[in-house]
């Protein structure tokens, strides 16, 4: 039987990667949780509460010797130590889209790498693609047919969302 870990905040994704030659294990939940463990048994929390206590980290993945994490208030974080993260600029701030106030959310997130090029790739609420190429710390939007707000349809959050991306063994990636 494996160890219970009492954990207050309710965990949607974990991913495992290599830093220093050691192996780390990153988990994400509500009210921004972060927390980190090098067994998958004995968990840290980080102290901070990234993407504020009242948004959700719903995704995390693992390339090229970094961790990048978004969140349901569409902030996108990286770190390459998996303790000391940064806030990355989301190019779809509320801004772009004509609901005011309203939080545009970031669900999944993967890396692929084919013939040495990598590449991030992170979905969302609207329909959203963004890609980055350097490790997460720009990113840029691409077209999706479900990109609402270039569709005319009604749309806002919840709507023609893209919840998860993953990276294929053929070097394609499959969004949903």
């Amino acid at each position: 039987t494996g160890t219970v870990y009492n954990n207050p905040y309710q965990i949607w994704d974990v991913a495992y990667g290599t830093l220093s030659g050691s192996g780390m294990y990153v988990a994400v939940g509500i009210t921004g949780c972060i927390m980190t463990s090098s067994d998958a048994i004995t968990w840290t929390q980080l102290s901070n509460a990234y993407g504020g206590s009242y948004s959700n980290n719903r995704g995390v993945a693992y390339g090229n010797g970094t961790f990048v994490v978004v969140n349901s208030h569409g902030t996108i974080y990286t770190s390459t130590n998996g303790t000391q993260w940064f806030s990355r600029t989301n190019v779809y701030s509320q801004a772009t889209y004509p609901m005011s106030g309203t939080n545009y959310g970031m669900y999944g997130v993967a890396y692929g790498a084919t013939g040495g090029n990598g590449t991030w790739v992170v979905v969302g609420d609207w329909g959203v693609i963004q890609t980055s190429t350097d490790n997460g710390v720009t990113w840029t939007h691409r077209s999706s047919r479900y990109d609402s707000r270039n569709s005319g349809e009604p749309s806002g959050p919840n709507i023609n969302v893209l919840w998860d991306v993953t990276y294929t063994s053929n070097g394609t990636f499959v969004v949903g």
